[in-house]
This record gives structure tokens, C-alpha cells and sequence, in this order.
């Protein structure tokens, strides 16, 4: 574990910030990050992963319609 780079995220319904200190340092209490391609969130909800989905769906499609004009 890199005690620089880590942060925490507690899973909860309810989301509600920890405290963990590592090398004396508090570690920044995150709301969602990205794992392998997949959004996790605290509240252990899909949300944020079907509308990042969408976006990035709309965003190949804009891309592809723009360069078959083209």
C-alpha cells in the first residue's frame, strides 16, 4: 500500500466520512473512483455508472456520426 496515494471510501446507504490516518497523515475520504472500467461509489448505488456509461455512448456516437460526414 502507498501511504502517499491512498485514499478511503466508506460503502454505506447513509454516506458518512471515516477518519484513517496512515504515516500520521489523515487520508482524503473520496465518493466514488474508478475500478478496472467500473464507477464505485459510497452509497452502493449504480447512479453515477449507468450515466457515465450513457456519456461515453453518446460521446463514441457524436464521434462517429461527425467522421462518417467527413
Amino acid at each position: 500500500m502507498n501511504g502517499e496515494e491512498s485514499e478511503v471510501m466508506r460503502i454505506y446507504r447513509q454516506p458518512s466520512t471515516i477518519q484513517i490516518m496512515v504515516v500520521q497523515k489523515q487520508k482524503q475520504n473520496v465518493e466514488h473512483f474508478n475500478y478496472f472500467g467500473s464507477m464505485i461509489t459510497n452509497d452502493a448505488r449504480w447512479t453515477r455508472e449507468v450515466k457515465s456509461s450513457i456519456a461515453m455512448a453518446k460521446a463514441a456516437f457524436k464521434k462517429e456520426i461527425f467522421s462518417a460526414v467527413n
